[in-house]
């Protein structure tokens, strides 16, 4: 009796065993804080996305829960990420300044014609030489760049740089921040989602912006001139990031998910995302009869004069955090050529 007990026992304890083993673990909820318009591009065609992937790749074991607001305002949104506040979200590396240094390279006049290609070198050069320099006590997804920004004026045309003197423009911080200074400019560091309110109330003249953004906040019934030059005046480094103790909390299985749809893929997402939303942009601000302007040659070689300067002291910058500025900057040509090719093949 007592051995058919025992039996008994031992049988129903495997029956458990193999009951508990074939249900499923509980999926690992990812909350999502998000700054931007729920309509903006980045948020529409490359995040969302990405966590459909990530959510269908990993048979429901990851899920993500978009917050209904954001944790933190956007400049305190790396501190909101890394303490947990929120578990994933991404950043302007701009909005902190002094808090980046490496991730200016990509910022510089004429880092290629589009977002894409600008994206793809960027991520491949970001790996090479940045990655865990700046932001080990985060997990990055990836880094992009939008496309090339351009300077957006409220009531004056700017062709040369005597029409910079005295102007006040809103910038998204970074490089361009620095550049706009030693052009005669004002800068106004402020977050792209309080554009149209210091447009409308003649806080700025103006603002330095990709196309898409014109259109994304609402401000190309404000806008009457924008200015371009080849390759843009600039353009902005964006970091997504996952919170790490959070990823490191999945899976390894799930980590191999997360990592394989992360990198140089995320990153060409967002660019490319960014190229076709300023196709639209483009258009919508030709409809209302926003005037476009090439900057005059005198201007551009002045851009440049002053950004090779600025370049000079970023590679010191770089120096003290033991990165070559020198290589960087030959990878990112060579990496912007490769990219150029990839792209045109598609």
């Amino acid at each position: 009796m007592t051995i058919q007990r025992h039996l008994a026992g031992g049988l129903a304890a495997a029956a458990l065993l193999a009951a508990a083993a074939a249900v499923p673990a509980a999926a690992e909820t990812i909350n999502v804080s998000s700054w931007l318009p729920p309509q903006h591009t980045l948020l529409v065609n490359t995040l969302k996305p990405w966590t459909e992937e990530v959510e269908k790749r990993t048979d429901g074991r990851v899920t993500f829960r978009w917050l209904p607001k954001p944790v933190a305002a956007p400049p305190s949104t790396v501190d909101a990420v890394r303490d947990g506040l929120a578990d994933m979200s991404y950043v302007v590396h701009g909005f902190t300044p002094g808090r980046f240094v490496l991730t200016k390279a990509i910022e510089f006049p004429g880092m290629g014609e589009s977002g894409e290609i600008s994206s793809i070198a960027y991520q491949r050069v970001y790996e090479e030489f940045f990655e865990g320099k700046e932001d080990e006590d985060l997990k990055v997804l990836a880094v992009f760049a939008h496309s090339p920004g351009y300077i957006y004026m409220r009531d004056k045309a700017v062709t040369k740089l005597e029409d910079l003197d005295g102007t006040k423009m809103r910038v998204g911080g970074g490089l361009v921040n620095d550049l706009t200074k030693e052009l005669g400019v004002s800068s106004v560091l402020r977050p792209p989602g309080e554009t149209y309110e210091i447009l409308a109330n003649g806080v700025v003249d103006g603002v330095m912006f990709p196309p898409e953004a014109i259109t994304a906040f609402k401000s190309e019934g404000l806008i009457k001139h924008v200015t371009t030059m080849p390759g843009g005046f600039y353009r902005v480094s964006f970091l997504i990031m996952m919170n790490k103790d959070k990823f490191e909390s999945l899976s390894p299985e799930d980590q191999a998910v997360i990592e394989e749809l992360s990198g140089v893929a995320l990153a060409r997402s967002a660019g490319h995302a960014w190229d076709i939303q300023d196709a639209k942009a483009n258009a919508a601000m030709d409809k209302e009869g926003i005037q476009r302007h090439e900057a005059d040659p005198a201007l551009v070689a002045k851009v440049q004069e002053e950004a090779d300067k600025l370049k000079a002291q970023w590679k010191e910058e770089a120096a003290k955090l033991g990165v070559d500025g020198d290589a960087v900057m030959k990878a990112l040509d060579a990496e912007l050529a490769k990219a150029r090719a990839e792209v045109k093949q598609q």
